[in-house]
């Protein structure tokens, strides 16, 4: 499958929109597209009807169109997509999600004083679209401020983190986000199955999508909080509607913070660090501080317990440098004597130097 995206040369440089309701639709349609798509491409046009008028010259009306080729929407589905839980495509497709993208999609539309408009063909594909117009805006770039090192990882022990939510997507996006920082991340599909997680093995912080089938977030949350007596266990709601409505009740059910999707990377973070109390570890130019003479001879290094040089040695010998970097931050943490020979393993996963890692870690094993 192809991806086009065919910009419209006159846009405006700037509008006044709301960026994260207009990045909601757009991701929730394009979603769509790409799912319902096998094999083709989805276009995905963005144009100007109008820009500026004699009444207003500062008003442009967009039009976002998503074409896609895919399986297309029978003529007695058409009217029925745009409803809670009402999806078309096959058994597989549909379980994918909840069906509750193009309802809010709609609802986030209509609140911009338009409507997405739908033509579809069985066999042949769908498009939808909508026209919204937004103030332009002409202002000058202000110097940003100097932005901080990537976050590398945090002080203190390792937390644990359960992320519910029933589309595999979603979970990978948080589990790709956090691994790599250092959490030990628990998925689970839907509500029961984060009640059973929860009561096998207790973790720092939930992270939980609010609609799901078999349980809702709502009902597993009043569960958790009643059957563990877990008052204090701080349970973060994530859902795809940022209406005030939600956010309200998943207060009332017990959750300590809200974030709307699609996720936002600094939203994520800010509300880990706020809930869990966390001190970031900053990515710097030099990862280890150690001299070269430190590092340069294998007895200036206490290395950490066998289990532990076993798995850097499997993962050398992978290739798998994300995870030789994750657990060389693990071992930094574990105890300041291995933080040499953590952050040793650190910048050689960092130069892909397999091969010394496990030149360096194999005499050790025997």
């Amino acid at each position: 499958m192809n991806f086009i995206y065919q910009p419209d040369p006159k846009l405006p440089d700037y509008i006044l929109a709301d960026e994260k309701r207009l990045r909601q639709v757009l991701l929730n349609l394009l979603g769509n597209a790409v799912k319902f798509t096998t094999r083709g491409k989805v276009r995905f046009e963005v144009a100007v009807q109008n820009s500026g008028n004699s009444l207003n010259p500062e008003l442009a009306m967009l039009k976002f169109s998503i074409q896609d080729s895919g399986i297309g929407i029978a003529p007695d589905q058409l009217a029925k997509i745009f409803r809670p839980f009402e999806q078309s495509g096959d058994i597989k497709q549909r379980a994918a999600g909840t069906g509750l993208g193009l309802p809010i999609s709609q609802s986030l539309i209509e609140l911009m004083d338009s409507r997405i408009q739908v033509q579809s063909i069985v066999g042949q594909g769908s498009t939808f679209w909508f026209e919204v117009t937004f103030p332009m805006a002409d202002f000058q770039l202000q110097p940003e401020a100097s932005p901080l090192p990537p976050i590398r990882g945090y002080k203190g022990n390792r937390r644990r983190i359960l992320v519910v939510d029933d589309r595999p997507e979603n979970r990978l996006v948080l589990l790709n986000l956090l691994e790599p920082l250092g959490f030990e991340i628990k998925l689970a599909e839907n509500g029961w199955e984060a009640v059973a997680e929860t009561q096998r093995q207790r973790p720092d912080i939930i992270l939980m999508d609010l609609v799901m089938p078999i349980m809702m977030g709502f009902e597993a949350i009043s569960i958790i909080r009643k059957t563990f007596a877990l008052s204090e266990l701080p349970i973060i709601a994530v859902s795809a509607s940022g209406f005030e409505i939600d956010q309200t009740e998943s207060h009332r059910v017990g959750c300590n913070d809200f974030i709307s999707k699609p996720v936002e990377v600094e939203k994520v973070l800010a509300v880990l660090q706020k809930q869990l109390g966390l001190e970031w570890l900053y990515q710097v130019a030099e990862t280890s501080t150690l001299a070269e003479s430190e590092v340069s001879g294998e007895t200036s290094l206490i290395t950490p317990p066998l289990p532990e040089l076993e798995v850097i040695y499997e993962q050398a010998r992978l290739g798998n440098m994300e995870r030789l970097q994750q657990q060389a931050l693990y071992l930094e943490k574990l105890s300041v004597e291995y933080q040499p020979f953590a952050r040793h393993i650190y910048r050689l996963a960092e130069t892909f130097d397999d091969k010394e890692i496990q030149d360096l870690v194999k005499p050790y094993l025997n």
